[in-house]
């Protein structure tokens, strides 16, 4: 809990956002072990919002501060991921997670921007997983023809990789990537094998690859 201010002027800080303890003066004002929240500041005075409501609350009394809540923009080890609102001290934020840019305050304007892009990703996240199934869909139990050179010795020039696959696969119109192809070992001789294809969001489809001798 860091003492931000013991009496005398008001601080340049900006607290929007923050939540205090406070405690009562020495005339016994106060509200003792109340949390409020800053919701405006001025030069001169905080308005925050406290179990009793709206209260206006000169500076120069003196705050004690709990903590605050920000959004990570990075990921932080012990704290969180990109994009979780978490509450740490004021000054682990300001003397740490701000000037390292791993964090914003979170204020109105920030969590909104932080909804619209978690609504983003989610519409883009459920694309994605609408494609990768569609994809799983048209691949399962497709077979794929290869024509190869091989050696007087029945074994091929040149092995077929999941390269060589997804090669062949883009000229049917399906595109993969050549590591989604989960080839064992390189396929050396002509036969007919069975691949799968681990897609995106959890899909897998089988294909059959037809390993033939070019003539």
């Amino acid at each position: 809990m860091d003492s931000l201010m013991s009496g005398g002027p008001a601080v340049s800080k900006n607290f929007s956002g923050s939540r205090f303890r406070f405690g009562a003066d020495s005339n016994g004002c106060g509200c003792h072990s109340d949390l409020i929240h800053v919701v405006y500041q001025t030069n001169d005075l905080l308005f925050i919002i406290a179990t009793g409501g709206g209260l206006c609350l000169d500076v120069s009394s003196g705050i004690m501060l709990i903590d605050m809540k920000v959004i990570l923009i990075r990921d932080v080890a012990s704290l969180g991921k990109e994009g979780d609102l978490v509450e740490v001290s004021d000054g682990h934020a300001r003397n740490f997670l701000f000037p390292q840019n791993l964090a914003v305050q979170a204020t109105a304007d920030a969590l909104q921007k932080r909804t619209q892009k978690e609504e983003a990703l989610k519409r883009q996240t459920h694309k994605e997983m609408s494609g990768a199934g569609e994809v799983a869909k048209d691949l399962d139990g497709r077979e794929v023809l290869l024509q190869v050179k091989v050696s007087d010795g029945g074994v091929l020039y040149a092995a077929v990789t999941g390269k060589d696959i997804a090669k062949a696969l883009s000229k049917e119109g399906v595109k993969v990537k050549s590591e989604m192809i989960k080839l064992e070992d390189p396929i050396k001789e002509p036969g007919e094998y069975d691949v799968r294809v681990e897609l995106s969001h959890g899909f897998e489809a089988e294909i059959k690859i037809i390993v033939e001798e070019k003539t």
